[in-house]
């Protein structure tokens, strides 16, 4: 048996672990796991240089993760490394105005791109609340 303290639990590519923040509380950190990341960031470099500013922004909206602070922070750590990249090489730098465009456009529940989705499992919504508490 291992404490999600010592050892993070991974699960679905993320990697979820308890942490001391700055305020000396303890917080659920949730981000991509560490493996999948360098996989992540490895792809997303190399393709930074063979491919289109607009093929780049699609690679970026096609990431399974929900943005939760750690996980933005890691997105734009990404980011980061493909301009580096791109830069280099004399290409167009990906900025975030074009990924937030591209979010807009698509279709989904989000705005744009570094915005989470509120979700409420137990939400019923005012008039189904109303039932239940009639009942």
């Amino acid at each position: 048996m291992r404490h999600i303290k010592e050892h993070p639990i991974s699960f679905g590519g993320y990697s979820i672990g308890y942490h001391r923040g700055v305020d000396r509380k303890w917080h659920i950190s949730i981000r991509i796991h560490p493996e999948r990341y360098r996989d992540l960031k490895a792809i997303l470099v190399d393709l930074a240089t063979k491919r289109s500013k607009e093929h780049i922004v699609a690679e970026f909206r096609r990431l399974p993760f929900e943005p939760y602070a750690p996980v933005r922070r890691q997105f734009l750590l990404l980011l980061r490394a493909v301009n580096r990249a791109r830069i280099e090489k004399g290409f167009d730098q990906v900025t975030q105005a074009d990924l937030n465009a591209a979010w807009r456009v698509g279709e989904g529940k989000r705005e744009r791109w570094l915005t989470r989705c509120v979700v409420r499992p137990f939400w019923f919504g005012a008039d189904e609340a109303k039932k239940q508490a009639a009942a």
